[in-house]
């Protein structure tokens, strides 16, 4: 019997894995992961599901709807990647990990079985949490797709419904160099009858999705034009709004544990679903505890995750256009003319970096660093993007020594945001409690 240790090194090492190897572990189709899935009987037929695809919000959406279902009094599976500290955050039972012994198992019962299919890391793992959530008897689990949709390894479930929370440039050699080419390979988890559920409507891409919903002879719902969230206020822990339905008063001073602006666009996706959600008793107060404590409830890490009050740091696991963007609107309307911001940032190869510099301002202060596998951008690289237009920065190759010198010199007052790469956030050991 392998040891767990064992265990994920042959998972890595014997499977390629996106994180490590980037187009040699992109295995477009579903044959692989179906043979794979029949050869374990099949698992993902066992329990009802909600599958939620988008280019970013997709992992705020799922533990969003964890936390609540999970407040109504439900058992709730929960599968999404990539990690941040440690592999067993990918496969969740009610906020709980995957242990360690059903890692092994499952392991050995792939190797025991001999099967002759060339099985990529992430579609072992997607058996894996099907199978797991099959044991455990889940009443319901919350599938977030890995990249794309069309041909993800998720893809051979049958949900309640399908979710698609927006669509921009990411992984354009994979999905399309454009944003209705993504959109389309995203809308292909859209299954015949089978409810649709897209944040925003009026989009460049809105059409694409809704003419495959009407293919499909799927009931397609657009959340902003369902619910309206007015902010009210936000803290270093919480932010609070109001919540209007149809125009009318709805969930009043609803208070949510993920910060950030642009998770108004995400608990609107979050409420149309549990509207269409009709088998699944959810009362308001499950919503208003779900919501304030998806954190605890689900151990959410790396999404605008707050790790020190004086000085504020924040783990972001933004790394595409889009997200950038939104986090540096949000630490914008942070900046006061009394506080410095501190950028800690690590990219992957395959990002378009200069979209991703416009959109820093030029007072904030930019350390470079780089994760330490096989696709992150090399740190003198990514320096001659910000030479290239006269940007100002320091390198530290160690994210770890990068984050300490600037805590040296930070005062009570400024603001260290960490991001740019899930893969970065993981190496950082300074706050680890479970490697």
């Amino acid at each position: 019997m392998l040891s767990y240790q064992e265990t994920i090194d042959y998972l890595y090492n014997a499977h390629p894995a996106f994180e490590k190897n980037g187009a040699l572990a992109y295995k477009p189709g579903l044959d692989n992961v179906v043979q794979l899935s029949e050869a374990f009987g099949r698992p993902e037929k066992t329990f009802p599901c909600i599958h939620i695809a988008g280019t970013n919000g997709k992992g705020s959406c799922s533990h969003l709807l964890a936390a609540i279902l999970m407040s109504a009094g439900y058992k709730v599976g929960l599968y999404t990647s990539p990690h941040v500290f440690s592999f067993r955050e990918r496969i969740k039972i009610n906020g709980e990990q995957i242990n360690e012994t059903s890692v092994i198992r499952f392991v050995q019962e792939f190797l025991d079985k001999n099967i002759d299919v060339p099985a990529s890391f992430f579609e072992i793992t997607t058996v894996m949490a099907f199978d797991y959530f099959r044991k455990n008897t889940v009443d319901i689990a919350i599938i977030e797709t890995g990249m794309g949709g069309r041909l993800d390894a998720t893809n051979i479930i049958q949900p309640l419904i399908s979710v698609i929370t927006n669509v921009s440039l990411d992984h354009v050699q994979y999905l399309g160099h454009s944003v209705e080419q993504i959109a389309h390979e995203k809308s292909g988890i859209i299954k015949p009858f089978v409810p649709i559920v897209l944040s925003e409507s009026h989009l460049p891409y809105s059409d694409i999705i809704h003419q495959n919903a009407l293919k499909q002879k799927s009931p397609i719902y657009f959340a902003d034009e369902t619910f309206e969230v007015i902010p009210l206020s936000e803290t270093v822990s919480y932010q609070e709004w109001n919540v209007f339905q149809y125009g009318q008063p709805f969930l009043p001073h609803l208070q949510c544990g993920l910060l950030g602006h642009y998770q108004k666009a995400n608990i609107k996706a979050v409420l149309q679903v549990l509207t269409v959600l009709s088998d699944f008793e959810i009362p308001l107060e499950a919503i208003y505890e779900g919501c304030r404590r998806v954190v605890m409830l689900t151990s959410f890490m790396g999404r605008w995750q707050l790790m020190s009050k004086q000085p504020m740091v924040i783990l972001d696991a933004a790394h595409n256009d889009a997200g950038i963007e939104l986090a540096m609107t949000q630490l914008k309307l942070l900046k006061t003319a009394k506080n410095t911001i501190y950028l800690v940032i690590g990219c992957s190869k395959d990002k378009s970096i200069d979209k991703m510099l416009s959109f820093i301002p030029a007072d904030f202060h930019c350390n470079l660093t780089a994760a330490q596998n096989g696709r992150a951008m090399p740190v003198k690289e990514l320096a001659s993007y910000f030479e290239a237009i006269g940007r100002t920065y320091t390198i530290n190759e160690n994210v770890n020594q990068c984050i300490e010198n600037i805590l040296s010199i930070a005062s009570k007052e400024d603001i260290v945001w960490i991001g740019g790469s899930i893969y970065l956030l993981g190496d950082i050991t300074i706050w680890r409690k479970d490697g």
